[in-house]
């Protein structure tokens, strides 16, 4: 489980540090409200690429990361 932690934080560090496009900027226009698809890439298909569980974990982690940070500084703010 040690290892299975190190290998995800290497992947997440790797991650967090490398300039990526927000997310907030990809969301299409016609894609409003709160029972919305938030994401295609959950519907599968022969064709979709399996990804490594670890990238999927480490995608999770950073928004929930990036999340808390956002929510922390508005309440600092206000």
């Amino acid at each position: 489980m040690k290892n299975y932690i190190k290998q995800l934080e290497k992947v997440i560090d790797k991650k967090m540090k490398s300039p990526s496009v927000n997310k907030k900027e990809i969301k299409k226009e016609g894609l409003k409200g709160f029972m919305t698809r938030q994401s295609l890439k959950t519907e599968t298909t022969k064709e979709t690429k399996e990804e490594n569980i670890i990238d999927v974990v480490a995608d999770l982690v950073i928004s929930i990361r990036e999340e808390r940070m956002e929510y922390k500084n508005a309440k600092d703010i206000s």
